[in-house]
Order: structure tokens, then sequence, then C-alpha cells
């Protein structure tokens, strides 16, 4: 009888030790641990919704491109006032293709475009009130008019993606944030009633980086802009050459 209530008295004390030394582990293991925060639901987002952009070097922000904010971003990006830009234009058909190469300057609100195909190059130079456009090597022959809604961008012909900022007769589809060549973009595609175009900008200059038109699933434009220099544009590019005959 007493060798069983030994017994008992042991295993009893044998729990009670278990106990006690599993409650002290739990204590040392919690003062051992890390203390980690979860975010606020309201914080927590999924990767996919996650499109982070970093607005200039000095001024780092993070942005999250939605339908709603995608067109003030397009209207709070600026040109640089001076620049030069080689444009590469790719036409696409069934069994056929065709390229086009652009050189733009633009300084002060003057434009000179050199647009390279079939073996020539023509040359316009804008200015506020009249346009001169001649061929390389007939300089003689220089034709003058008026420049009216004359840009950067219908010199060279390449699409004004500002115009998606203004609402101007395109549909948004889709946006978000990509690197293309290097450059942190911003990506918009829209829909202007039979195409599909997709925009690349660069955040950095704000300048087009590349435009895709597709129709029907099918590729049939392609614009790229490759930025060569932000300053150092000589006016010599603006102006007219010497000896020229103008032709209104």
């Amino acid at each position: 009888m007493k060798k069983t209530y030994v017994i008992s008295m042991l295993a009893v004390f044998a729990v009670l030790f278990a106990v006690l030394m599993s409650f002290v582990g739990i204590r040392v293991a919690e003062q051992k641990m890390p203390h980690i925060e979860l975010p606020d639901e309201q914080d927590a987002g999924g990767a996919d919704s996650d499109l982070e952009l970093l607005l200039g070097e000095d001024a780092p922000a993070s942005v999250e491109i939605t339908d709603a904010n995608v067109l003030d971003l397009i209207a709070s990006l600026e040109r640089p006032s001076e620049y030069s830009a080689e444009v590469y234009i790719y036409l696409y058909w069934d069994g056929g293709s065709s390229l086009s190469r652009r050189s733009i300057w633009t300084k002060d609100g003057v434009i000179r475009v050199e647009c390279t195909q079939n073996g020539g190059t023509q040359v316009s130079l804008v200015y506020d009130d009249y346009t001169y456009i001649w061929q390389k090597g007939e300089e003689e022959r220089c034709y003058r008019g008026s420049t009216a809604a004359f840009n950067a961008d219908s010199a060279a012909g390449v699409p004004t993606y500002e115009n998606i900022g203004a609402g101007e007769g395109a549909d948004i589809l889709a946006c978000g944030s990509t690197v293309l060549a290097g450059r942190s973009c911003l990506w918009v595609q829209t829909s202007d009633g039979n195409s599909i175009l997709d925009w690349y900008v660069d955040l950095e200059s704000g300048l087009l980086c590349r435009m895709e038109q597709s129709i029907e699933g099918a590729l049939t434009r392609r614009t790229d802009i490759a930025l060569i220099s932000e300053d150092g544009v000589s006016d010599s590019y603006f102006e007219l050459p010497e000896g020229v005959e103008v032709t209104d």
C-alpha cells in the first residue's frame, strides 16, 4: 500500500514538473523570438496591385497606377525644353514591313526634324510662324509654309501621348509600369475603336519611348524613340542653309 502511494506521488510530481518546464520553455522562447508586426488590413495589398514608380532620384515617391489617376499622372509629365532624339518607325502589313528613321532636335521652341527614307533625307525646320522644308543635297530648293499646329510630333510623324491625358478619342483599357531599355516607363493601353495602342512613356524625361498599334491582334505599327541628349543642342541645327532660295 505504502509502495503504491509513493509511486503515485512520484507520478504526480513528474507531471507537475513537466508542466512547469513546459511553461518555462514557452516563456524563454517568447523572450528569444523577434517581435513581428503584421500590416493593417487596409495597408496590405497583393503583389499584382503594388505598381510602384520612382519619380526622380531626389524625390522618390510610391505611386499605385490606377484607371482613376493615370490621366492625372500623364498630365503631370513634362518634356524637356531642349533635347535631341532618334525615332524609328516600323510599318507592318501582310507579308512585308518598312522602316523609316527620323532625327529630332528642339530648343527654345524651334524644331528640326530629318526624315530618312528610300535613300533620301527630308529636313523640316519648324518656327512659330513658318516651317521650312528641303531635301538634303538639294538645299537650293526650300519650301516655306505656315506652321499652324505643326509641332515636333507631327513633323516627325510621332503620336502624341499627351492626347490621352486630355481624354481625346481614346478609351483606357489597362495601365501600369514597366522598364523598357533601362528606362522606367508608364504603360497605358488604349483603344480608338479600330485598333489597340500600347504607350510607353519615360517617367524621367517625359518623352514617349514606344508606341505599338495592333489591329485584331496583329502589329501594324511600332514607333521607338531613343533619347540622345537633354542639353547641348547647337544653334546651328536651327539655321537655314546658306544661299537657299525660299519658295512659299
